[in-house]
């Protein structure tokens, strides 16, 4: 009788460590996860960022170009002006 209950205790203790074990593994596996998508979200946040600032940027520069394109026309049709108004004073 004294032996079963070794056996069973010792039986016990086992099943014990075998399920703590899991839970330690289950724990992990969480954890790699939950880091897992944490960079997967920060890698996406950061590429999204990136991605905005590009088309900002250029937007940006476009924008610029246009305004620089219209200030020539401009000047050019000035000068247009200009030489016309000589033209007739001649």
């Amino acid at each position: 009788m004294n032996e079963e209950e070794e056996e069973e205790e010792e039986e016990e203790e086992e099943e014990e460590e075998e399920e703590e074990e899991e839970e330690r593994r289950r724990r992990r596996r969480r954890r790699r996860r939950r880091r897992r998508r944490r960079r997967r979200r920060r890698k996406k946040r950061r590429r999204k960022k990136k991605e905005e600032r590009r088309r900002r940027e250029k937007k940006k520069k476009k924008k610029k170009k246009k305004k620089k394109k219209k200030k020539k026309k401009k000047e050019e049709e000035e000068e247009e002006e200009e030489e016309e108004g000589e033209k007739r004073v001649l």
